[in-house]
């Protein structure tokens, strides 16, 4: 749920939609092709309920190129929704998406999870390839071989004081705590 109080997902095929108005809406992302049409308000059985909208699977998951098939979703610190990629992250303004590209080394891990701090970093969790962390213009990696617990991230929090929690597959809990603290 962003700041505006508006719900977003992800669905197993790879659409992001987000809930606006009483229907489901399907997101155009970047470097995608057009979204699916979203214009039919409920597809529940019953066809009550125009909050149960149920995307297929097939749609618009075709027309995603590799490096934005896999995502996930996260917040910044403002609410504003992110939206974590193969290749980089993008924060969803009022222009649209803008991106912030991974270089290409770091490039091509699947997104697990991803939030914004209240410093404005940009954390960005992998299955296998620890974390990506935006800071000052730069990506830097953080993995199991400079103290991360595991570099198979299942979610990333921050707390209020600061610190971020980053729940790992097989290691537990890392704890970063900014300096000062």
């Amino acid at each position: 749920v962003d700041g505006a109080g508006i719900p977003w997902l992800v669905t197993n095929g790879g659409d992001v939609a987000r809930f606006s108005q009483g229907i489901w809406e399907a997101v155009d992302l970047p470097r995608r092709a057009a979204a699916a049409d979203t214009s039919r308000t409920a597809d529940s059985l019953s066809r009550f309920d125009p909050a149960i909208r149920f995307l297929s699977e097939t749609q618009g998951g075709s027309g995603a190129s590799s490096e934005t098939k896999e995502y996930c979703l996260g917040l910044d610190a403002m609410g504003n929704c992110l939206l974590g990629t193969r290749g980089g992250v993008y924060k969803r303004g009022a222009n649209g998406w803008q991106g912030i590209e991974l270089p290409a080394p770091l490039r091509g891990a699947r997104p697990t999870a991803v939030i914004g701090s209240a410093r404005g970093d940009i954390w960005l969790g992998t299955a296998g390839s620890g974390v990506m962390l935006y800071r000052d213009a730069q990506w830097l990696k953080l993995g199991a071989s400079n103290g991360l617990s595991d570099d198979y991230i299942r979610s990333i929090c921050e707390d209020p004081k600061g610190s971020v929690w980053i729940g790992t597959q097989y290691g537990g809990v890392t704890r970063y705590s900014p300096p000062g603290m």
